[in-house]
């Protein structure tokens, strides 16, 4: 597939430019004809680079490769984790972490009282999950969840801009907010092993409710998702860059592998769904000498 992309590209951009035609004439509409073809075609490829790089991948756990991070997570990780799955929803991620850290101390956070009801049902088998009725954030607050229908994946706290999807983001409901060194200290939790944050455009609000924890390293490995949802909430790649590269191995989620971003470029600003794992560079030196890290 890389081969036959790369002779698109060689196409569109080593064809030698001819003297401009009038609008109106056949030669006209058919070189147009041509430079129409060669950037649909150069979109198309476009397309094709950003999802064989994982950008646009991360909607689903099959076919985002969280599924083999998680595998990778589970042969750095202690046996005995605390992970948080911050943006629970109906419980499909927290099922997949009790399956990967099966003597894991779970805790997975859903704000919205609909959602949370079928959250708990579906995690009820499952002793090592503890559920909780709340968002987390920056600081503790009363607030409000938009959503465009009960139980919604794309519930988030900033009234999403859809109409181009023929999306009304139309609901919302009251819900409590609290932070993760809020909820930490309460709960006598030490460490944090792994973060999972996927809270549609909020990420960044939820690591500034975790300040404390992350400027004492005792959290390990975060992961988030950054995509349209950062539009509405007006957050860019760049301020996850800048709040965690000093201290973590910023990486790529793919479904084969990690792939670790070296440096901020303003090409990262990609707002597609997209997941990426932040790992500690004290407890993943494994990460620091390779920019790919496939899954075991």
């Amino acid at each position: 597939m890389i081969k036959a992309m790369m002779r698109i590209v060689k196409k569109a951009i080593g064809r030698k430019r001819k003297p401009e035609l009038s609008v109106g004439s056949k030669s006209g509409n058919r070189k147009t004809d041509a430079v129409v073809a060669d950037i649909e075609a150069s979109d198309a490829l476009r397309r094709k680079c950003a999802e064989r790089v994982g950008l646009g991948t991360g909607s689903s756990c099959a076919s985002s490769g969280e599924a083999g991070a998680l595998r990778f997570l589970g042969s750095q990780l202690p046996r005995s984790s605390v992970l948080f799955d911050v943006g629970a929803n109906a419980g499909e991620y927290s099922c997949l972490l009790a399956e990967h850290f099966p003597e894991a101390a779970i805790y997975s956070f859903e704000p919205s009282p609909r959602t949370y009801a079928i959250l708990k049902n579906r995690v009820a088998h499952l002793q090592r999950v503890q559920t909780f009725c709340c968002g987390l954030s920056s600081s503790d607050s009363e607030a409000r969840l938009y959503s465009n229908a009960e139980g919604s994946g794309l519930a988030s706290m900033h009234k999403r801009r859809l109409a181009h999807f023929g999306i009304a983001f139309d609901q919302s409901e009251p819900v409590t907010m609290t932070t993760v060194d809020g909820f930490s200290d309460e709960q006598s939790i030490g460490r944090i092993d792994f973060l999972k944050i996927d809270v549609e455009g909020h990420e960044l609000e939820v690591l500034k409710g975790a300040e404390k924890r992350l400027a004492a390293d005792r959290i390990s490995a975060i992961q988030f998702e950054f995509g349209g949802c950062n539009i509405d909430s007006r957050t860019f790649f760049q301020d996850f860059y800048y709040l965690l590269s000093e201290r973590y191995y910023l990486c790529r989620i793919l479904q084969e592998g990690l792939y670790r971003i070296d440096q901020y470029r303003e090409t990262d600003e990609v707002f597609v769904t997209t997941n990426y794992l932040a790992l500690h560079k004290q407890r993943f030196p494994v990460v620091q000498n390779s920019r790919m890290i496939q899954y075991g």
